[in-house]
């Protein structure tokens, strides 16, 4: 374990402080707070593994002057060096919390990491069940009612935006701990797209004060926590009954697959969306000055492995689209026999390439 300086660090912080390279070490250590600068957790010289990190990066014109250095984990710099789009402070420091409570976090206890208070909500169904009204800290706001006969029940349910203060996990049909991994993949994919499912919540209580019981859509909660929104758009389910959401989140989890796409639907797609950023990569840059490394240094460092594959994609849709090869007529998909005398497999035909 040790405090880790690059010698070009170094040579640069000898000039600036007029230091021996001999004492930078002990200088930085004791002249920087000793706290990760990314997840805020104290340091321990004699057991963590510690380097130097840049505050602006030098690739977006930080210096390698003191004031822009801070001490970090290694491990902590590695995750910022791998997902430099957006600031993952956040990350790092819910990642702590996790590892403290070794890995048993529910709904309730991000709610506590993220120091939120528990807050009250009204809503009222109107004599027409057409509209409801809804009160919250966020204020007063009337709801368009939807209704669809689902098993011969019609079902009663509207979109809202509720502060994620006044939201309850329905533990009794969610139980589940959050999934970390889980849990950032969904708030890197936030960063960048609008959200496709909202949570759903049902009511509880016999007054206008209502709970708000979340269950499903835990991970997509905390991952809007964890972007720095404590809101969030939830499917508000206004008369369906406990052992009815259970059914439905069964259904969700287990029964309802996701179908994988085949190889050459993913090399398809992946091949249109490596089209789109390549014309805008040459929008920008000129058609003159393209090339596959400028391209790939171009895109944002949490995007190039991606990147990558699909170039690798394109190729072989480029292929197998070839009419002249006719490798279609070999090529075994599923679902899809092939006449041929000889044929391969799809996914073993994508490995070749």
């Amino acid at each position: 374990m040790a405090l880790r300086i690059s010698a070009k660090l170094k040579k640069a912080l000898s000039e600036e402080l007029k230091k021996d390279k001999s004492e930078i070490e002990d200088y930085v250590w004791n002249h920087k707070e000793q706290k990760c600068f990314l997840c805020s957790e104290k340091l321990n010289r004699a057991s963590d593994d510690i380097e130097l990190d840049h505050d602006v990066p030098e690739g977006e014109g930080g210096s390698n002057a003191f004031e822009n250095l801070n001490l970090a984990h290694v491990e902590c710099n590695r995750y910022k060096r791998n997902h430099s789009s957006f600031d993952v402070r956040p990350h790092l420091k819910f990642k702590r919390f996790y590892e403290s409570k070794l890995g048993e976090v529910h709904f309730g206890d991000a709610m506590a990491f993220f120091e939120i208070t528990p807050t009250e909500c009204y809503l009222q169904i109107d004599d027409t069940q057409s509209y409801a009204n809804i009160q919250t800290t966020l204020g007063e706001e009337r709801l368009r009612i939807h209704k669809e006969v689902v098993n011969g029940k019609e079902q009663f349910f509207c979109f809202a935006t509720l502060p994620v203060s006044c939201i309850l996990n329905d533990a009794d049909i969610q139980p589940r701990e959050i999934k970390i991994n889980h849990l950032f993949a969904i708030s890197a994919d936030l960063k960048k797209n609008p959200l496709h499912e909202q949570p759903a919540i049902r009511i509880a209580g016999n007054s206008d004060k209502k709970l708000m019981l979340m269950f499903d859509g835990q991970h997509k909660t905390v991952a809007h926590m964890l972007n720095g929104n404590h809101s969030c758009t939830f499917k508000i389910y206004l008369n369906i009954e406990k052992p009815e959401a259970v059914h439905l989140v069964n259904s969700i989890q287990a029964r309802i697959k996701m179908l994988p796409l085949t190889p050459f639907e993913l090399a398809s797609k992946m091949s249109d969306e490596v089209r789109r950023k390549l014309e805008a990569y040459e929008h920008q840059i000129g058609s003159t000055e393209v090339s596959e490394e400028g391209f790939i240094s171009w895109l944002d460092p949490a995007d190039r492995t991606r990147a990558k594959s699909g170039i690798e994609a394109a190729v072989v849709d480029r292929i197998i689209g070839d009419s002249d090869l006719a490798f279609m007529k070999i090529v075994e998909r599923k679902g899809i026999p092939t006449s041929s005398d000889f044929s391969v497999k799809e996914p073993a035909f994508k490995k070749m390439f």
